[in-house]
């Protein structure tokens, strides 16, 4: 029985061994994408969030400026942009494309009638991708290897009875989105892709992959699909990705964005291993346990037994020996009781001649 405890103690430890490892990998496996998605919904919201404060400011502005001075607009421009770390340019145009006012009187009384954000604007509510600076490049400090680039919002000016008289727009420094970006992917701790609706990368946390439409990830980007993938990227790695086929937050225009959040699929190897190293010690526990108990079971209950019956064997044949005593288990005793008295009926017979 000892025997045959241990060997089906074994068996089950193995099964159970691998129930664990496979068990555990569904777990870490559903872990790694729960994680990935939301932390993908945050960093989304987050930079949305940050970009809606910058439109309603302008969203504001807008609202104010047919009764504003050319004195206090020009002096609200100027405030807007600050240090221009965040906000590089914003100004005013009329129906003619011509700039009525604009910080630091950049571009001032310049024609930008042909620029796509001025026709946007005209339009309704306008949001710009990442683009380069043209009029304002060298203005900035830009050069032409090393232009500045910008994101555009843009909102209709009305007068009284809803007519467009212009518009107000707000150009964005987009190396401020590739820091607000990087900083959001390092404390969430994986790697962030800002993508545009054809697939192309606009800004990325991390070094880009050359041909982004090679991987599936980003073929779902491009389609706007929400979903996870897990796939090997052209490092070697295998990663797993979370889209959000939107950024936006309150009445933001939508800039075209996707949001791929990428972590690597063996993230959470640690915590497996932990899991499977406590789940191990359990399993050595419970087969030590075990152990003892078969042990203490074939010493307290089948060892008394067997002795009892051996002893009956030895008495059927006709040895005069006393059975032993047991008190292991009140059946064994009782046993050993009877054999007790059969043998002392025995004993009692007279022998045939």
């Amino acid at each position: 029985i000892f025997s045959a405890t241990i060997l089906g103690t074994l068996l089950l430890s193995i099964a159970l061994a691998g129930f664990l490892a496979s068990y555990s990998q569904l777990v870490t496996d559903r872990a790694l994408d729960r994680a990935v998605q939301v932390r993908a919904r945050t960093a989304g919201l987050d930079l949305a969030r940050s970009i809606d404060a910058e439109w309603h400011e302008l969203v504001y502005l807008g609202q104010q400026l047919p009764s504003l001075a050319p004195e206090e607009l020009q002096g609200i421009l100027d405030g807007f942009v600050g240090s221009g770390s965040r906000v590089a340019w914003v100004g005013y145009a009329g129906l003619d494309g011509r700039v009525i006012a604009a910080s630091k009187n950049m571009l001032a009384g310049e024609d930008v009638s042909e620029r796509p954000w001025f026709r946007g604007g005209l339009k309704g509510s306008y949001a710009g991708d990442v683009r380069d600076a043209v009029l304002l490049n060298t203005m900035l400090g830009g050069t032409e290897d090393t232009p500045i680039r910008f994101i555009d919002l843009v909102v209709p000016i009305t007068d009284q009875v809803g007519t467009v008289t212009g518009v107000l727009a707000m150009h964005m420094n987009a190396d401020w989105l590739v820091r607000y970006v990087t900083e959001s992917a390092k404390i969430r701790d994986l790697d962030l892709f800002l993508v545009s609706p054809s697939g192309a990368i606009v800004v990325s946390s991390t070094e880009a992959p050359l041909h982004p439409s090679d991987l599936q990830t980003f073929r779902a980007a491009a389609a706007g699909i929400q979903t996870t993938v897990r796939e090997t990227w052209p490092d070697g790695n295998a990663y797993q990705s979370s889209i959000l086929p939107t950024v936006t937050y309150g009445s933001i225009p939508s800039f075209g964005w996707r949001l791929v959040a990428r972590i690597q699929a063996d993230a959470f190897a640690v915590d497996r291993s932990d899991l499977l190293q406590i789940g191990a010690m359990l399993m050595l526990g419970c087969f030590a346990i075990i152990l003892l108990f078969a042990f203490a079971f074939v010493r307290l209950f089948i060892r008394p037994i067997t002795r009892i019956a051996d002893a009956s064997l030895q008495i059927s044949a006709g040895e005069m020996i006393f059975p032993p005593e047991s008190r292991s288990s009140r059946e064994a005793g009782a046993i050993s009781v009877a054999l007790a008295r059969l043998q002392s009926q025995l004993s009692d017979r007279p022998k045939r001649p």
